[in-house]
Order: C-alpha cells, then structure tokens, then sequence
C-alpha cells in the first residue's frame, strides 16, 4: 500500500480534512489510476467527455494523455485507492486479457518517455529515470515477467531510483539524480532526467527546486511524467516556479495492470478521497475509460450492468453514455473502415460494481489468513512486499577474517528485500488463505519435504553412474533439471519464515489479539448499547486510550468507527467524551480528522447503515469457527474466523448472480463466542452450496459458463479476494 494504515499516526502533524483517507484506503491492496476529462466547474456528466474516450483523431484528448495545460484537471489527494478485477470462473484465456492489458500500460509508458524526451536510441541517451517511492512497486510490477533490467534497458534508462518527493528536500533530491549548481558539471554528467510523481501542489514546487540548475544545460533534458494526470493546481504551481518552459511534462496514464490471477488495478492514489471526502465524482469517468478498455479486448460490450451504491449507479449512466458515442462513431465510419477485432478470446458477460462504502465492516475488521495479515501489519503495495530480512550467522561468519585471532562477535545486520507475492509462487499460493496460526505448522512440513527432496537429489548425484555415457548424460540432466526448482522453493520459504515471524513480532507490538477480541466483542453485542459486551467493548477503549503509552491511533479509531457501524451511532454523551480523550491523548491536530469521520457516518451519533437489517437479510454473521475448522470452509466466513462475518460485497455479489447461499446454516448470534458453532450446519451444506451456485449460473446461460467482472470503486480488501478465490474453486 503506498501508505500504510499502521503508520497514519505519522501523517498527523500536518493533517488536513482529507486526513480521513490514509485511514480506510489503507486496507486496500492496490492503488487506482484516474484521469480527469471534466471541468473543474462541473460536477456532472458531460457528453464531449464521454466524446473524448473514443474520438482519436484528436491526439490533445487521446485516451492515453491529456495536455498538461487543459484545464480539465484538478488537484488530487495522496491517497491508495484501488479497484480488482477477479472472475467467478476462471479460465485459461484470461490470461491473454492480462497480457493486453499489461501491453497497453507498457505501450503508455513507452509513448510517454518518447513524448517527453524522444525516441529512444544514440540521439536521445540514457535516462535516469525517478519514481516516487509510493509509486515504485507499479514499475516493479511493470518490469517483472517483462524481462527486467533488459525491458528498462531498451526503453534508454540507465538507473531506476526511489525518490521520496512527497516529504523529502530539494538538496537531498538533487543529489539522487546527479543535479549539481555547477553548470559545468551537468553538462559533464550528461544523462537525461525523468520523474515519475504524483500531481501534487507541493511535489511540483519540490521538483521546480531541484532540476532548476538544469535550465541552463541545453544537453540535459529533464522531464516529469504525472501518474496518473497533472491537475490544474500542479500546472499552475509549475508555471509559478517558472520551470514550465524547460521541464517537459507528461501525463502517465497506465490504465489495468495485471496483479494476480484474475486481477488487475489501477493506479491511483486518490480515489477515494475524490468521491467520499471532497465529493468530487470526476474521477469515475476513467473508471467508465477501465472498463471500456476489457471491452475493446473482448470485443465485445457488457450490457448486464448490476450497481450496488450511488457512484456504481453513476459508473452505469456513463458506461450507457460511452456505449451511445461508440456506435455514433461506428455509423459515422467509412464503409471501407474495418472494425477492430478482439484480441483475446476472453468474454466478459456480467459486470457488477459495487461502492466501497457499501461494505465498511470489511474494512474495520482484521483478516486471519496470511496474506490478510501480511497486508494489514507489513504491508502489500501492489503485491510488492518489502521487509528488513537479518541475515544469517553462518553467511556473516563466512564473509569474517579466517584468521586463527578471536575476533569480537560480528552485530546482526540486515538487509531489504523486496518480494512479489502472487499466484506464481507456488508456495504463497499454497498458504496465502490458510489461518495464521496453522501457517506455521504448514510452513515446518514444506521445510521437511524440502529437506527429503534435497537429500534425495544429493543420493542420486552421489550414486555410481551407469556405465552407459548416454544414460549418465540423461542422469546428470535429470538432476540439473531438478536444481531450479529445489532453489526456487528454498528461496520462497526463506522469504516467508521471515515474513510470518515479522507477522508474530508486529501482532505483540500493536496489541492484535485484544483488537481483535475487541472486534468478537463489538460483532456479538450487536446494536445494544447497554449489555454488558457493549460496556466492556467501551472500557477497553477507555483504557487503550488513557493509558502509557496508548494504542495504536489507527486501532483506536477503527474500533470507535465499529461499534459507531454496528450499533447504529454512539450516544451523544458517549461520542463526545471520546473526542475529547483522543484529542488530550493524540493531539487536537486529529480534529479534521474526526469531524471527516462524521460526515461519512463512520464516527458519528446515528448513521444509515441499517446493520440488523442487513445482517439478517444477507446473512452476514455465520457463527465462530476454530483454527482447524478453516481448513475446509463451507461459507465465505472462514477469513473472519472469531467474529464469523461473512464481507458484505460478496453477499451482494451473490444475490446479483443468484448464488443461494441462505441455504446454508442460520444467523447463529446466540452463539457468536462459541468456538466451531454453527460448524455442524455449515459442514453439511457444504455441497449444497456449491451445486446450487454453479446450476444458478449455468442455468441462466444455458448451460454455459458465465464470466463476471467485478469492479471495486474505492478500494478492496484481502479478505474480499479471499473470498472471490474461494467462490472460484466452487465453481471449478
């Protein structure tokens, strides 16, 4: 995540009434890309915006950049947001749908580098190419499967750093990048500049300060490529600093990238904040340009479009809107024009887009997969994990002096390392769903087959080999075959050691088993206030909050904003004294943030979220399971194991594809606490659901398969793509 929900409380000395939005689109994995086509005066459709998505002779509104001077844009908030593709049947021609896409964001930044900076190749020169640090694991993403150095290498970039343009100072920027107020020694160094930023206000004064000494050295160009658009604050801010003239700018619209199996994202970090902070809508008009993007792959159009909230209804009307203008343009063609044909043969039948805010309780409660905490307390940015991994004492005392003097003990030392997490490792794939306190175990059986299969190979290699030169070739073969796989394997498991046992340390840290007793308690005493749960629900966040040194900040506000969900609001008397201790215990500069709260009825004294009403409609809380029980879920519940809550998105997805999953055991709320039960109930309806779901989708198309695109405006959590995994096993 480009900024992670566990460090909000880093954000709070200058925190504005956008504060809100670090909070709740931290728990999303990936970041959103927008570009913006409406007036800055206009908060509604346009019609010659829906023109610009498909009309390409005119290259100043082409899909891929906008002119930085139009102003069309507007400022935008630092915020994750993301958006997931996931299909309920998954098949193998899905692939090419991603390999498309992944083509189409190469191919924007490639033109966006040529626009800038020319072709690449001897006239141009190599390029140092700088990527804010909460953007860098996209063009990680980008290269990785894409050939690497070799991909950065063709493009003419030389070196790719991480750049901190966001809290960092323009003297320490300058020396990243080889900039120098010598003139003399800029025109020595010689390599052109490319910044890769967020279109920030304070981002483009910071980049004015540090490539203004290039002004002056004609054989230095220097360029700033806005992911995902400048916005008007930024141009003019640009303009202001005077660098408008010798700084080339860009727009950087990168459109789905391919993350997962099944999934893709767009990059963007402000999403959310623009729709549910500034009610700022513009942003879904490249939403609508996602979208359109699958179906000029497919070729085909989606017309079965089912919304769950108001912007899901606003992304429809546009998506109608886009449809109209594409056949306006197709009857306006020549009749010698051919229509472009698919490239994949992946056919999207059903789109439903769901709100984010339809769903808040995903968001609050705490995941108990692998991968749920693996995000919540590390940190997954784009599938990118990075972490501080010690290194091993036998690899430090090899590297020491081999001398026979005692030497004092070498201190541990660590290094960074930098994962990618997906559906190709094999191992992650294996345990990513699995219940954190069986991850262990499984980890120690894999380690012990590892070590058998090495020991194996070692026998073999040791063996006397058969005479026969022909048959000792294919021998020694087998075995060098076999060597890749072995490394491969022992690299991921090292890598999730590592990472499970930085899960164990940050759980102590920031008190997860009491957040999450907590969560157990404020999902079993429902919308009373008055029980007894409810009152030791409130003393523990008395106590969280006066006490030395306090919780969390961000633990804290996602209990409150819980209890606020569940029970309907706070009691005036109730909301108030917690506002007044959180501002003596975290300071009065979080005040913007809890009257944000408010406004979203996350925080507040009543709210719309009607959660009895839906709890029993969708049958959401499905009972408590064990530890083993989540070996074999029947439901979607098995991610929330304690509080047993099934995530609200997906119940809605279920009713939209006519999924009978009420079938299944009844709301056990008397029994919530209750280790396992209701785990009879769900073991014997386990079949049920998964015959009832697949006829209900087949027998809708005839007996063919259907392919649904689920579309995520503001952010998804891992425990929802935990449960699309789950729904697309039942299916196969």
């Amino acid at each position: 995540m480009g900024a992670v929900m566990t460090e909000v409380v880093k954000l709070f000395p200058s925190l504005n009434i956008d504060g809100v939005f670090y909070l709740f689109a931290g728990l999303c994995l990936i970041c959103l890309v927008f570009v913006y086509f409406f007036c800055p005066e206009t908060k509604g459709i346009m019609l010659e915006d829906i023109e610009a998505l498909f009309n390409k002779d005119k290259t100043a509104k082409s899909p891929e950049f906008v002119e930085i001077k139009s102003p069309v844009n507007q400022a935008a908030l630092e915020l994750n947001n993301s958006s997931f593709m996931k299909e309920i049947d998954t098949q193998v021609s899905i692939m090419e749908l991603e390999a498309a896409l992944k083509a189409d964001a190469l191919a924007a930044f490639s033109r966006a580098l040529e626009q800038t900076l020319g072709s690449a190749g001897p006239s141009r020169g190599k390029v140092i190419l700088a990527v804010d640090a909460s953007q860098l694991a996209i063009f990680e993403l980008l290269a990785y499967g894409s050939g690497g150095s070799d991909w950065y290498e063709k493009l003419g970039v030389s070196r790719l750093l991480s750049v901190q343009l966001q809290s960092g100072d323009a003297a320490q920027l300058q020396r990243q990048l080889d900039v120098s107020k010598d003139p003399q020694a800029n025109q020595e160094q010689g390599q052109d500049v490319a910044v890769v930023a967020p279109p920030l206000p304070t981002v483009a004064k910071r980049l004015a300060d540090a490539l203004r000494p290039l002004e002056l050295v004609p054989t230095r160009r220097c360029a700033v490529l806005w992911l995902p658009a400048a916005t008007s604050d930024v141009t003019l801010e640009m303009e202001r600093q005077g660098v408008a003239g010798f700084v080339r700018q860009a727009n950087l619209a990168l459109g789905l990238i391919p993350v997962d199996r099944g999934v893709a994202a767009l990059c963007h970090d402000s999403v959310f904040g623009e729709l549910y902070v500034k009610g700022d809508s513009r942003a879904l008009t490249d939403v609508v340009r996602s979208v359109l993007a699958v179906e000029k792959h497919t070729g085909r159009r989606i017309l079965d479009v089912t919304c769950h909230g108001f912007f899901a209804q606003r992304v429809k009307k546009m998506l109608e809107l886009a449809h109209r203008q594409q056949q306006k343009i197709k009857m306006s063609r020549t009749a010698g024009t051919q229509p472009e044909e698919a490239d994949v043969a992946t056919v999207m039948d059903k789109l439903v887009v769901i709100d984010r805010m339809e769903d808040p309780l995903s968001m609050l409660l705490t995941p108990m997969a692998y991968e749920g905490l693996l995000d919540a307390l590390v940190g997954v940015n784009h599938g990118v994990v990075t972490y501080e991994k010690e290194e091993e004492a036998d690899e430090a005392a090899g590297r020491g002096s081999t001398s026979s003097t005692k030497e004092p003990e070498p201190t541990p030392t660590t290094t960074t390392q930098k994962v990618v997490l997906n559906h190709l490792d094999a191992l992650f794939d294996e345990i990513r769903d699995v219940n954190f306190n069986l991850v262990s175990n499984q980890l120690v059986e894999v380690a012990k087959d590892l070590a058998t299969e090495v020991r194996g190979s070692s026998a073999g290699s040791n063996a006397d080999l058969p005479k026969d030169s022909q048959a000792a070739f294919q021998k020694v073969k087998a075995l060098l075959a076999k060597a890749p796989h072995l490394v491969k394997k022992k690299r991921s498991l090292a890598h999730h050691l590592q990472l499970v046992q930085r899960i164990r340390e940050l759980s102590t840290q920031l008190a997860l088993r009491g957040c999450v007793e907590t969560e157990m308690t404020i999902m079993s005493a429902g919308p009373s206030a008055s029980s007894s749960a409810a009152k030791d629900v409130d003393r523990f966040l008395g106590e969280a909050i006066l006490r030395e040194p306090p919780l969390n900040l961000y633990d804290v506000i996602k209990l409150l904003c819980l209890c606020s969900l569940v029970r309907g609001g706070l009691k005036p008397d109730t909301l108030a004294w917690y506002r007044q201790q959180l501002c003596h215990t975290y300071g009065h500069q979080i005040l913007p943030l809890l009257v944000q709260l408010e406004k979203m009825d996350l925080l507040s004294v009543e709210n719309r979220f009607d959660f009895p009403k839906m709890r029993k409609q969708l049958l959401l809380m499905r009972g408590a399971l064990d530890d083993e029980d989540t070996r074999h879920p029947s439901d979607i519940h098995f991610m929330f194991p304690y509080t047993g809550y099934a995530p609200m998105s997906i119940r809605l997805l279920q009713e939209s594809l006519g999924m009978k999953y009420k079938t299944l055991a009844k709301d056990p709320t008397s029994s919530l606490l209750s280790l396992g039960s209701g785990n009879g109930n769900n073991s014997s309806s386990h079949h049920s659901m998964s015959a009832e779901t697949s006829s209900s989708l087949d027998n809708a198309n005839s007996g063919k398969r259907t392919n649904v695109l689920v579309y995520y405006v503001g952010g998804v959590t891992v425990a929802e793509l935990t449960a699309f995994r789950f729904l697309n096993q039942k299916q196969s």
